[in-house]
């Protein structure tokens, strides 16, 4: 248990976890002797005042504080509520809320009162232990609040008033007075933002501010600073304001760090992060210490992570001293849970991300520790560590107490985390350097699905890492470190590879290639592949990826498929064939470099094939542009026909059979593993672990297309794909869209013999379940074979001639048939040619009329030979 992360703490409460009375919990703070203060309020017959209450550490309420372990405060003859704890170095208590709140009405004070430690008001604190407030006319309600060094109180407010919002900040000295040195009276107003949900003093007194902007079209996080006085400090970001956010969707500053060496992060709520559900979502931004973008951090300076299809809301951020970062969140919040019942209502969460802003898939369950108290859970502001390194989380839950819904405190403690930050980084990616420059600029395209190797020196230890958007991350121990690209297409790398050493952790590394083509010709790669199976009357659906790796791009190229005689086309996605001719389709468009694109084939199988057969499409791609390797614009598919198949497999191109010249000369063997989501709710993340046979060239694995995002890596032939916050739908709900797969090639190894079986199986994880195993795909090295089915050959007299009549099946790339004759079974002369009909369908039959035949029938031998598309020439008696 203690080196699982994010395990609840059985020591505290029930197992972990503290439900308590009929209140809420706003807001917590953790004492230095670990006890735990809850800011709270809801309880009969206090529930219009300021409530904390205090717990011991195993959870128990600490009867000694206050009246049964219960503080009051009442500031008006209104409503006092409360929203964010601060505890003073001497022990005392501050609460920052509004007071004389009226409901029904946008009226209300900034509240801020202090508790001494046992529990009583502070009477010497403003008056009888309070301070109200007014900027002006309107709700002023205090969000962020904290001490300064020198014992004076800041605070932050939101005002909501008829003619819009403003944040409001006050200072107070340690009497609550208002600091007349600080802004005008003490107090500032500026509508610069508003949501002011943070407050933070750097180490030379300058105060930064985390909320929202409204007065842009989109709101966006932002952070203001202050001087000292309550001046605005121009030299900070933009005439004293950073903005944050993506600007396709809304955003909202939380909360801050400020880190040893001065940077700043920011907790944003973000919404329409691309690729994502636009509900919202966990942002982290990192600044250097005077505004500007640190590109260091995550991708050029951010990073989102949404672990739900609902909302996301993250509250409080902590930077640990190994420099991880820990955030707690309110996790899939959907609304009130009406029906109070037990299910997918919102939870407690607790994400870890590296210094670096990757999330840490080793905490939790990938990277999110997830804590449900039963019925739909309410995370405010409650979070932080106890001096034992315990992490305490504290908000209200939802109990059904006779049928009807009430709120109770509940706080959750979880065991010290385990150390995460030992480890360097080595970040970056390969582009389409066009015009030779060995920069990436603006109009130069990330190379999809490229891959790099990491090597390291004197170990022999090689790990490959692979994305979709052909960028990578990948974290590795100190050490020296080879980085180069895998060869892909007929490129060269500038530069060709790089190195990089590191004695310490926490260190960082961008490495970017240019991929560069200087061939003059243009090189078309296709690949195809099934997602589906094949079984009689049922449908089979290929997807056919093409790309340019040269420079220039390809017009009036051509894409034909030989479909096999026994399936009938249906569609095809995203566009219609250009031509139909019997069993021939065509697709005529225009290839750019670097520009992954696919057409997707949907058929119907006949209900007369039989179980065990073999459909064979042949495809090809071709311009009137040379290519520079024409052996990679065919590819030959072979479905194997199945009585039944499961949804989650794992298949092979070769049809199971590869022959041993092909093998050693490096042809590729192109695997797919499918998988579908055959639960009854969506599947957040899903993982394929895959270990590659040992009679495989690990390193020459290349990512051929993929259903969804996917990050790759394999270390010593286990390679893992994970799919982050996929968010597979369910069959149930939405049968077409709970498909996903991912392919790849790979060549064996160049010493396979005749006969060695190449195995592959993969095990598919959805989120937390146990494994799917697929099935175990064999492909065997087998001695050459013709690429074709012999199905029967005659030869009649009939007059002076001789007929000879001959049917084939499984034709793939025949250019034509040589006919021989001998007198003695050897020392054939060649005597005719017939052309294959292989560009037209795969079983064709086919005659010869020899009209010169020798005068004993009994001395007539005859051979036909094939000829294959690429010269290689296989014989074939016919008796």
């Amino acid at each position: 248990a203690f080196a699982q992360q994010g395990v609840l703490d059985q020591s505290f409460g029930n197992n972990g976890k503290v439900k308590d009375t009929l209140l809420s919990g706003e807001d917590m703070i953790v004492q230095p002797d670990n006890k735990i203060i809850v800011l709270s309020s809801d309880a009969w017959p206090h529930w219009d005042s300021l409530m904390l209450i205090r717990y011991n550490q195993n959870g128990t309420r600490d009867s000694s504080f206050g009246i049964n372990g219960f503080a009051y405060l009442k500031a008006s003859a209104n409503f006092e509520l409360g929203y964010r704890v601060a505890l003073q170095p001497d022990g005392k208590i501050l609460v920052g809320g509004v007071g004389g709140y009226i409901f029904n009405t946008a009226s209300g004070s900034a509240l801020v009162a202090r508790f001494n430690v046992n529990g009583t008001p502070d009477v010497t604190f403003g008056t009888n232990g309070y301070v109200l407030t007014d900027f002006s006319t309107g709700l002023e309600r205090v969000y962020a609040m904290l001490v300064k060094p020198n014992g004076k109180i800041l605070i932050t407010a939101s005002l909501s008033k008829n003619s819009g919002s403003a944040t409001c900040i006050a200072q107070y000295d340690t009497s609550g007075n208002l600091d007349v040195g600080f802004g005008t009276g003490g107090k500032i107003m500026t509508r610069l933002m508003f949501a002011p949900r943070d407050i933070k003093v750097e180490s030379g007194g300058k105060i930064l501010i985390a909320g929202a902007d409204s007065s842009v079209s989109t709101t966006r996080a932002v952070i203001i600073r202050l001087n000292v006085t309550g001046t605005l400090d121009t030299t900070f970001g933009v005439a004293g304001k950073v903005t944050a956010g993506i600007t396709t969707g809304s955003s909202y500053g939380r909360d801050m760090a400020i880190l040893a060496n001065n940077k700043i992060l920011l907790l944003t709520k973000t919404a329409n992060q691309p690729g994502g559900f636009g509900v919202g979502h966990i942002g982290l931004y990192q600044f250097h210490s005077n505004g500007t973008t640190d590109y260091t951090f995550g991708t050029n300076g951010s990073t989102y992570n949404e672990f739900s299809p609902n909302p996301d809301e993250p509250r409080r951020i902590f930077v640990r001293p190994d420099g991880s970062i820990i955030v707690a969140a309110q996790i899939n919040y959907s609304g009130a849970d009406s029906t109070f019942a037990v299910g997918p209502g919102a939870d407690f969460g607790i994400a870890r991300f590296f210094s670096n802003g990757i999330l840490d898939l080793s905490f939790g369950r990938n990277g999110l520790v997830r804590t449900d108290f039963g019925l739909t859970d309410y995370l405010h502001s409650g979070a932080g560590f106890d001096s034992n390194g315990r992490f305490i989380l504290a908000g209200f839950v939802t109990v059904q107490v006779a049928g009807s819904g009430f709120f109770k405190i509940g706080i959750s403690r979880y065991l010290p985390f385990n150390t995460s930050n030992q480890y360097n980084t080595i970040k970056g990616g390969i582009f389409k350097d066009r015009n030779f420059n060995g920069v990436k600029d603006t109009s130069e395209q990330w190379l999809s699905n490229a891959s790099i190797s990491v090597k390291k020196t004197n170990t022999g230890n090689t790990t490959l890492v692979s994305s979709a958007n052909g960028q990578f991350s990948i974290a590795v121990d100190t050490g020296s470190y080879n980085i180069k690209p895998v060869s892909y297409g007929n490129y060269i790398y500038a530069p060709s590879s790089a190195n990089t050493s590191h004695s310490t952790y926490l260190n960082t590394d961008s490495v970017v290639f240019a991929a560069q083509d200087t061939n003059y010709y243009s090189n078309i790669v296709l690949q195809s592949f099934s997602s589906g199976s094949a079984k009689p009357g049922g449908t089979l659906f290929h997807d056919h990826a093409y790309t340019v790796y040269a420079l220039d791009s390809v017009f009036g190229a051509t894409l034909e498929i030989i479909k096999d005689q026994r399936v009938s086309f249906q569609s095809s996605y995203p566009v219609a064939p250009t031509s139909i001719n019997g069993d021939t389709l065509r697709w005529s468009f225009n290839i750019y470099p670097a520009w992954l694109k696919s057409i997707n084939v949907l058929y119907t199988i006949n209900t007369s094939v039989n179980v065990g057969d073999t459909l064979i499409t042949t495809t090809r791609i071709y311009s009137n542009y040379p290519d520079a390797n024409p052996a990679d614009n065919v590819s030959v598919l072979k479905d194997d026909v199945k009585a039944s198949w499961d949804p989650n497999d794992k298949t092979e191109n070769h049809g199971g059979k590869i022959t041993h010249t092909k093998a050693v000369n490096g042809e590729y063997l192109t695997y797919s593993v499918r998988f579908q989501n055959k639960g009854n709710d969506t599947a957040f993340n899903v993982y394929i672990r895959d270990t590659m046979d040992s009679k495989l060239d690990w390193n020459s694995l290349q990512i051929v297309a993929s259903s969804h995002n996917y990050k790759m890596t394999m270390n010593d032939g286990k390679c893992l794909f994970t799919f982050p916050f996929i968010m597979l739908v369910d069959s149930l709900h939405n049968e077409p869209k709970s498909h996903g797969y991912i392919v790849y090639k790979i060549k064996a190894k160049p010493n396979v013999q005749i006969g060695d079986v190449i195995k592959n199986m993969a095990a598919i994880y959805f989120d937390y379940n146990l494994p799917i195993i697929t099935n175990t795909e064999t492909t065997t090295v087998v001695a050459e074979i013709l690429p074709l089915k012999l199905l029967s050959f005659t030869a009649r007299k009939q007059d002076k001639t001789n007929l000879l009549n001959w049917a084939t099946a499984q034709e793939i790339n025949v250019d034509h048939f040589e006919i021989e004759r001998s007198t003695i079974g050897r020392d054939f002369n060649k005597i005719g040619v017939v052309i294959s009909e292989s560009a037209v369908g795969s079983s064709h039959n086919y005659s010869y009329t020899d009209n010169n035949p020798f005068a004993s029938p009994l001395s007539n031998s005859i051979c036909v030979t094939t000829k294959i598309i690429n010269g290689l020439t296989m014989l074939q008696s016919l008796q």
